[in-house]
């Protein structure tokens, strides 16, 4: 167990889980009937420390970089062009880093009388793919946990609604450290409770939205 007597208050540093971020968005705008909008990633973790500031009542947060995690598919155009946008507009940024796992195909279905796998549709014969993400959520707990441990944060703002990260929050909350969720109305409530705070991002797409020139 680290010294906490020696934390100093005010370093935020982000943990985003992309695609946990980007469903729950897309799931609050449908629900809010808007307008599809981006998040512009040169404001939002700098957007996101000084709300974590404000809820730690700290005047000046200091922050500490952001941690990035996602997963693209072996071959495909959105996995290009995911790739694409990463390399060219994130990694660049102060203080990220991007952790990218790949998605393994899940073994085909089978049916329950006789067993065989079913890796086409019965209707139209297209073959079935079905994706799994492999390592997002256990390479951000671990991650979250080991900064935590290794004294790089006061306090992690956890992006995702994830609620397999409950024992990685559990873990860093015994460091002395706190954990705030940042997502998209309520999000999970057993997240949230394992949290020491949230915050909604939606109340910030006026600061945080990508607007296009």
């Amino acid at each position: 167990m680290p010294d906490t007597s020696a934390v100093r208050d005010g370093r935020v540093m982000v943990f985003v889980d992309f695609w946990n971020l980007t469903l729950t968005q897309n799931e609050e705008i449908r629900r809010r009937r808007d307008r599809p909008w981006r998040i512009d990633w040169t404001l939002f973790p700098s957007w996101l420390t000084t709300r974590a500031g404000d809820l730690a009542s700290i005047a000046e947060p200091e922050y500490a970089g952001t941690k990035f995690y996602s997963s693209v598919s072996a071959s495909s155009r959105m996995t290009m062009r995911h790739r694409t946008w990463v390399d060219k507009i994130l990694r660049p940024l102060p203080g990220f880093e991007v952790v990218m796992k790949e998605q393994r195909p899940r073994s085909p279905k089978r049916c329950r009388s006789c067993g065989r796998s079913i890796d086409r549709c019965p209707h139209c014969a297209t073959p079935i793919s079905r994706m799994v993400e492999k390592g997002v959520d256990t390479a951000l707990g671990i991650g979250m946990a080991r900064y935590a441990y290794r004294d790089d944060f006061d306090i992690a703002v956890l992006v995702t609604s994830d609620t397999d990260l409950i024992p990685a929050v559990e873990a860093v909350s015994e460091t002395g450290r706190k954990v705030i969720q940042a997502g998209f109305g309520f999000g999970s409530v057993d997240l949230i409770s394992a949290c020491w705070a949230a915050l909604d991002i939606y109340e910030g797409r006026g600061e945080i939205e990508l607007r296009r020139g």
